[in-house]
């Protein structure tokens, strides 16, 4: 059984769900909070001219969207066709439609943590959906402060700089605000001594900042003074120069796939190595995108060749974000062995930051780079797929399981039904899952996570994924299952007629 989409079912759901939920919890009635916007007392309507006020949820406030619009004077635009709610300026544009609604602030998708490093979405209390005000007023560069006795948020415009050295931003948003500077390329010294944070919780904080993809130009390390072991002031060292991350954020503000190349090139000793990994990533990355990311996926890459990569014996790439570096010694060593390359690409869609694995991350990896590289071009890949190897795989970080990734897509696909809807298979079901942080263990060695296998039951009817691969063994051995190349796969649809990329080649054994 697969998980068949309906956009109308799926909103009416959402809707009745989260008001549900909604009223279970502690939330201040209308009127309760008045906003003040530099100086002037300002009262939020509603489309029908009705009074609206903000309401607060979990702790913060939330405003509607067309409040928002309205105080911070932006028009607002609704896109059904891709469920998306514009503000300000829209920017390129959203192409492609999502499970969610979306919000565009002058051009930029809505996204918001709090100081918990938890992504603040929308919530919809009576049909109607609300952001949180603090988060908008960042995105246009407002400053927002709370007065508790007052029950009154203050809105004001804030300086160009956002250096806190003129206290901008109150404590307890050192989360955003960090985020802010790292945004914006700020290399000056920043002071947040009133936020009283210790060296220890900084490091875990930026730590946690700078491994989100929007982040990969951040170095791992960051200066910083202390006293009494109280923060005093930090400030952030970039590993890439500003004008890449411009060129990748044009690209992605066009829509073009764009691969960007830094480091140490002229230690590679082969002339042809960077065109051959250029003509990979424009061919195989727009697969991986469209098979298992989503709007919010880069499609620039910056491709970093390292001659000081030392990351162990084994490893000759590393991904983080969308930032991927390898090894130059490696490459000299190695000269046609360049399908890394794709399984580092596949890391740069999966992105997933929810999930503790101990094997599902590497080998989709894995399989990314055998079906839409090996299998779908000219450097095949070709395996005994009777050899012990295939059979007794058990779980292995980087296993030879490629060949139970092409079991479960060819025996539980994800289709597209008459209507155009989706019926999403085992692989993309589980991919979204951990992508949106509905599953955020793939079970380890005991392969016994509840969430991992709830899927792969409601999808296949085997109670958890090891009795799916002792079908799968199974079959094998008996031979009533045969791997022939991936032409004839129901989900080729998905990767097939991109503009601009050719289609696989769909190689047979």
């Amino acid at each position: 059984m697969h998980n068949k989409f309906s956009k109308k079912n799926f909103f009416h759901a959402l809707t009745v769900v989260l008001i549900f939920w909604l009223m279970s919890v502690n939330t201040y009635a209308a009127g309760q909070i008045s906003l003040v916007i530099n100086g002037e007392a300002f009262q939020a309507h509603d489309a029908n001219g009705n009074e609206i006020y903000p309401l607060v949820y979990e702790n913060r406030t939330y405003l509607p969207v067309r409040a928002i619009a309205e105080v911070f004077g932006k028009p607002i635009d609704w896109d059904g066709f891709t469920n998306t709610v514009y503000i300000g300026n829209k920017g390129s544009g959203v192409n492609s439609y999502s499970d969610e609604v979306r919000i565009v602030l002058d051009g930029s998708i809505f996204v918001y943590y709090d100081e918990n490093g938890t992504q603040l979405k929308p919530i919809i209390v009576n049909e109607t959906s609300y952001l949180p005000l603090r988060g908008a007023a960042m995105a246009f560069n407002k400053q927002i402060e709370w007065s508790a006795e007052e029950r009154t948020v203050y809105i004001t415009d804030k300086e160009e700089s956002i250096s806190l050295q003129e206290n901008s931003v109150q404590t307890g948003d050192l989360r955003s605000v960090l985020a802010a500077n790292i945004e914006n390329y700020n290399t000056e010294e920043i002071d947040i001594s009133e936020y009283n944070i210790s060296c220890d919780e900084l490091k875990t904080l930026v730590s946690d900042i700078v491994n989100r993809p929007e982040f990969y130009y951040v170095a791992s390390s960051f200066m910083y003074s202390h006293y009494d072991n109280i923060v005093q002031n930090v400030r952030f060292d970039y590993t890439i120069g500003k004008s890449i991350v411009e060129q990748a954020r044009q690209a992605n503000a066009s829509g073009e796939y764009k691969i960007l190349f830094i480091g140490d090139w002229d230690s590679i000793t082969d002339s042809t190595y960077k065109d051959r990994l250029e003509n990979i990533f424009y061919e195989v990355y727009p697969r991986l995108v469209r098979r298992w990311g989503d709007e919010n996926t880069s499609k620039a890459i910056i491709l970093k060749a390292d001659k000081n990569f030392d990351m162990g014996e084994n490893v000759v790439g590393f991904t983080h974000g969308y930032l991927i570096s390898f090894s130059t010694a490696f490459a000299n060593k190695n000269p046609r062995d360049v399908g890394f390359f794709a399984h580092e690409l596949t890391h740069a869609v999966q992105q997933y930051i929810h999930l503790d694995s101990s094997w599902w991350t590497e080998n989709m990896a894995n399989y990314g780079r055998f079906r839409y590289y090996h299998w779908a071009g000219d450097d095949l890949l070709k395996l005994d797929y009777y050899s012990p190897s295939v059979r007794d795989w058990n779980y292995e970080p980087y296993g030879n399981c490629m060949w139970f990734f092409a079991y479960m897509d060819s025996k539980y696909p994800t289709v597209k039904n008459a209507d155009g809807s989706l019926e999403y298979g085992l692989i993309d079901s589980l991919n979204r899952a951990v992508r949106s942080g509905r599953v955020r263990t793939d079970g380890g060695s005991t392969q016994s996570d509840a969430d991992f296998n709830s899927i792969v039951s409601e999808i296949t009817g085997f109670p958890d994924i090891d009795s799916l691969r002792e079908q799968y063994i199974k079959e094998l051995n008996d031979k009533s299952w045969l791997f022939t190349g991936f032409d004839g796969y129901a989900d080729n649809f998905i990767t097939e007629n991109i503009p601009g990329v050719k289609d696989p080649v769909y190689n047979r054994p």
